[in-house]
């Protein structure tokens, strides 16, 4: 109701706000409510509450380890082999960056010395770029040099226009020299003839006008006739410049053609095109198989989600068999166990404890450290699958870093080594000279040899390692301690079931303890009746068959040997139970020529007699009616009755 409550206040607030509730109330706000509802219904429960507590016990199986280990490989997977993968594709790359300079430094030389041409047309084309150097450079100063004079031949050109438009334009006004001078005599005659008359004399003077004038007949201009002389002389002087500029740079213009240019180009660009190609074969393989890895995080993630799912079906696996079977996995003593067992010893008389020998290796108390042989098999049943997994974890680890060390080292060293030069050789150094030692300069470098094109830088090629993240390391390293942990905690984890559900279910762990008890009760009765038998049939007919004499004789030897390493412990075994016997407690038989030897409950058991010097009724044996005579036939045999042995009541009564 509470929890009901709280959702309904919190859609009030919401309803209040409606701003806020369009941002916070979607479908997954809606799963969460319903799987919390959900949850606290199931706890409410008494058989779900059962299961999520036997969980916890359960985890310490080896559904626990398993989920540890899981855990750590995907740990391993994120971590360590992600950079194992990328320091692989680094190492890749570096490797193509090698080959690639390593095929630029082969191929000049494979001209060099393959094909002498490409050398030539190398020289060629570095001498003709120096020359291009040289041809700029002395065309600007050509440029320098003609600006000027374009300069000073458009003012001269200009000058010379303004002068031929001035002389025509005072030709058209004065006219020929000769008319000229002709049409001034004649005014100054009229003018004297208007003045002193036509009669005077001095006014007749025509005739020496013209001959005056007569030498300006061969003049066609008041100019000088050379000024156009000057001007043509003063234009081929400029052409001429014009001319030798155009020369100068028509020396300097050459155009040299190799056929083997384009196939040279070809070969070229399929190179280039091989390595782009190269290039994108090695990022694309390695993009194929980073996707491989999803599948790989899919199957963990599954991997986990089924151990999970493991852990509660085995929880209501065992709830299941533990309530409907007394039987299923009864062989812990708890405190019921004692209570019971105590009850019956105060109103019949019999209990179970002290344990016997045998009982001891099918019972333990559960507050006990000592472990059965079924909980033995059991831990040793996983300490295979944890020796394999840790050494895959720790090989994983170890190429990591490994890798990382490997290619660290490459680039530490490869940084401190020289790169590669080539060898010296003689070159010839032209100092001053000015332009003229310009241009000589500019054509011995031309002419230097191909080699110090030779030059390769490696440091681009050299590996770069992604470190490794030693924070994983030491995650793995906790996960596979916790899995051997639990590998040790794992019969205690599996005894807490028993007590949770003695917690959850009371009735049926008194019920179970009293079927327990009554059990050990039958089956030792059971027991003791065959374990006697079979010791008789072993010693009785031992002297007739050599295998039994050869089997005697190798467990004597064998307790003799334990019996020596173990100061306290005789080295012998009880005939009836294979206890080991120590000196405090054990029972021999003195009678001679029997090697009976007991243990002091055993011997107890069976009524203080010996079994192999009695016959079964006098141990209380009725039920074995295969004995017709025994050695308590001969008059010689007397069996053995030691002192401080308490017989049991119901054989005496026998």
């Amino acid at each position: 109701m509470g929890y009901v409550l709280g959702i309904f206040l919190v859609l009030i607030w919401y309803y209040w706000h409606p701003h806020r509730s369009s941002q916070d109330l979607n479908g997954k706000w809606l799963l969460l409510i319903l799987l919390a509802l959900f949850v606290l219904i199931l706890c409410y429960s008494r058989a779900t509450r059962c299961v999520i507590a036997l969980s916890l016990p359960t985890l310490g199986s080896y559904k626990g380890r398993a989920l540890l280990i899981a855990f750590a490989f995907f740990i391993a997977v994120t971590g360590p082999v992600l950079n194992i993968i990328r320091n692989i594709g680094i190492l890749a790359h570096c490797i193509s960056c090698g080959q690639t300079l390593l095929k630029q430094a082969l191929i000049p030389m494979h001209e060099i010395m393959g094909d002498p041409i490409y050398a030539v047309e190398q020289s060629i084309n570095t001498t003709m770029s120096e020359v291009r150097k040289i041809m700029e450079h002395l065309e600007r100063v050509l440029n320098h040099l003609g600006g000027p004079i374009a300069t000073i031949h458009s003012s001269y050109r200009t000058c010379a226009e303004w002068l031929r438009l001035q002389q025509t334009s005072f030709e058209n006004q004065m006219g020929h020299p000769y008319d000229r001078c002709i049409g001034a005599g004649s005014i100054s005659i009229q003018e004297c003839r208007a003045k002193f008359g036509h009669e005077n004399k001095a006014c007749m003077a025509k005739e020496r006008f013209e001959w005056f004038c007569g030498n300006l007949k061969e003049l066609s201009s008041f100019f000088d006739g050379n000024l156009q002389l000057q001007q043509n002389l003063l234009e081929d002087i400029f052409q001429h410049l014009y001319v030798s500029f155009a020369k100068i740079h028509s020396i300097f213009e050459v155009t040299i053609t190799f056929d083997h240019n384009r196939q040279s180009g070809i070969t070229s660009k399929i190179g280039n095109s091989s390595d782009v190609i190269l290039e994108h074969e090695i990022s694309r393989h390695l993009e194929s198989q980073m996707q491989s890895f999803l599948i790989v995080f899919l199957w963990l993630d599954t991997v986990v989600f089924i151990l999970i799912l493991t852990v509660l079906l085995k929880s209501i696996y065992f709830r299941m068999h533990y309530l409907g079977s007394n039987d299923y996995a009864n062989v812990y003593l708890m405190q019921d166990f004692y209570s019971y067992d105590k009850q019956l010893q105060r109103l019949m008389g019999v209990s179970a404890l002290p344990l016997r020998a045998y009982e001891q290796t099918r019972y333990v108390k559960i507050t006990s450290l000592r472990l059965l042989p079924i909980e033995i098999s059991i831990m040793t049943r996983s300490v295979l699958f944890l020796i394999i997994t840790g050494f895959q974890l720790f090989t994983i680890c170890f190429v990591d870093y490994s890798l990382y060390w490997m290619m660290a080292l490459m680039s530490y060293h490869s940084h401190r080594t020289a790169e590669l030069q080539p060898r010296p050789y003689t070159k010839i150094v032209i100092k001053g000279g000015g332009m003229i030692g310009n241009i000589i300069r500019g054509v011995v470098h031309g002419f230097e040899p191909l080699v110090k094109n030779l030059f390769i830088d490696t440091v681009k090629c050299l590996p770069i390692p992604g470190p490794p993240k030693y924070l994983n390391y030491w995650e793995i390293f906790v996960l596979c301690i916790m899995a051997w942990f639990l590998l040790i905690w794992e019969p205690y984890s599996l005894r807490l079931r028993h007590r949770v559900m003695t917690c959850f279910y009371p009735e049926h762990g008194s019920t179970r303890a009293q079927y327990l008890c009554r059990r050990i009760l039958k089956d030792r009765e059971t027991f003791i009746k065959g374990a006697r038998r079979k010791a008789r049939s072993l010693h009785t007919y031992a002297n007739q068959d050599e295998e039994f004499i050869c089997i005697m004789w190798y467990h004597t030897l064998k307790n003799w040997c334990c019996g020596r390493l173990t100061g306290n412990y005789l080295g012998k075994v009880c005939l009836i139970c294979n206890k080991a016997l120590t000196i405090s407690d054990n029972v021999s038989c003195r009678t001679p020529n029997c090697n009976g030897i007991y243990c002091q409950v055993c011997f107890a058991e069976s009524n203080c007699s010996c079994i192999l010097c009695n016959p079964p009724s006098v141990y209380g044996d009725y039920s074995d009616i295969s004995e017709i005579e025994d050695s308590s036939d001969d008059s010689e045999s007397n069996s053995y009755r030691p002192d401080g042995i308490k017989c049991n009541d119901r054989h005496k009564s026998a």
